[in-house]
């Protein structure tokens, strides 16, 4: 059960917010805030799992709501009107997790507060495979392969951003891939001069094809308790890459 808080100046937006969120089965909706002193007040008070923040509050703003928390902040998905790049980067570097850009459909929401939420434990590697060290080559090769088998098209620029990611999560012990906005995604956009948004967006559409035409093979390397009718999350998908990845280069 993944607990919320609902932060919106748009009162109609937060009832409507509240009533969709409401009916899923594993979110409770613990409170709700039309303004930014509410909202840092209720985080303290309440604790919950994921804030759900826009950006245009009176008295205090997102960002000013993000930068009093700081060390405090939940998990935080950024709802805004504001497109402008710089904007929704700003607040992914003041903590916030993912930025969704209004209007959006409900069940949007719902399919980004389930990324955003995944895995509050990261997979833990075989303690077989701890200290290992795979030489670069042999790395680049298992993950053009994996990439290959699982149906991951080398023309989609998803194919790009996966192969990149899994080569630095691979090789920078430092990239915590429950922290995908704030750390590697920013770096790839960097790298391909393109935004975290159109990084995130082609990896889950690349996801999403491969799932299409070659969900069995996708279904073969999850576990058990992941397995099911959906498409795994950036998040799932690259945390087990990395395992069975790791496992094919050292049978190099």
């Amino acid at each position: 059960m993944v607990s919320i808080l609902v932060v919106d100046k748009n009162h109609a937006l937060c009832d409507i917010m509240v009533q969709y969120l409401s009916f899923q089965p594993d979110f409770e909706v613990i409170g709700v805030g039309h303004d930014g002193r509410e909202a840092v007040k209720k985080v303290r008070e309440l604790r919950p799992e994921l804030l759900i923040l826009d950006l245009g509050l009176p008295i205090l703003d997102g960002l000013e709501v993000l930068d009093t928390l700081s060390s405090e902040l939940p998990k935080v998905l950024v709802i805004t009107a504001f497109s402008k790049e710089e904007i929704l980067q700003t607040a992914i570097k003041k903590g916030a997790s993912y930025c969704l850009v209004k209007p959006f459909y409900l069940t949007a929401l719902e399919k980004t507060i389930r990324e955003v939420c995944a895995f509050k434990e990261e997979i833990v590697l075989d303690k077989s495979l701890i200290g290992i060290v795979v030489d670069d080559h042999t790395l680049t090769y298992c993950v053009e392969e994996f990439l290959k088998n699982i149906g991951i098209k080398s023309q989609l620029k998803g194919h790009s951003y996966l192969k990149e990611a899994l080569l630095l999560i691979l090789s920078n012990k430092a990239y915590l891939i429950d922290g995908l906005t704030k750390s590697l995604y920013p770096n790839l956009a960097k790298k391909y001069h393109t935004s975290p948004v159109n990084v995130e967006a082609a990896i889950r559409s690349a996801l999403h094809s491969a799932w299409k035409t070659n969900s069995r093979n996708i279904l073969s390397i999850l576990p058990t308790s992941l397995a099911s009718n959906c498409c795994p999350t950036n998040t799932q998908f690259l945390n087990i890459a990395k395992r069975e990845i790791l496992r094919q280069s050292i049978k190099k």
